[in-house]
């Protein structure tokens, strides 16, 4: 039988730089997204289980990572996108 520490951890909870990574984004960009934070006392991180089911969301996943028609797609894509702040006029 395996120890524990034998085998190796993939952690769920992810800096705000391996959660740009993950991405794909500057970490800049990715913190404006505010996605999957986790606040633990000072520290954020970043749940690796929401940002999967943020991406599922926008393309067009459904919960069991299957295609959804394309009207869902449509509608997740719409509401997950970042909202935008006012223009000052």
């Amino acid at each position: 039988m395996a120890r524990p520490l034998d085998r190796p951890i993939t952690p769920r909870l992810l800096t705000a730089s391996e959660a740009a990574a993950y991405f794909r984004l500057p970490v800049t960009r990715f913190r404006r997204l505010r996605l999957g934070e986790v606040s633990l006392g000072s520290k954020v991180l970043y749940d690796r289980h929401a940002l999967d089911a943020y991406l599922d969301r926008v393309s067009g996943l459904d919960a069991a990572g299957q295609p959804a028609s394309e009207a869902d797609a449509a509608l997740a894509r719409f509401v997950a996108r970042p909202q935008r702040a006012p223009r000052d006029p």
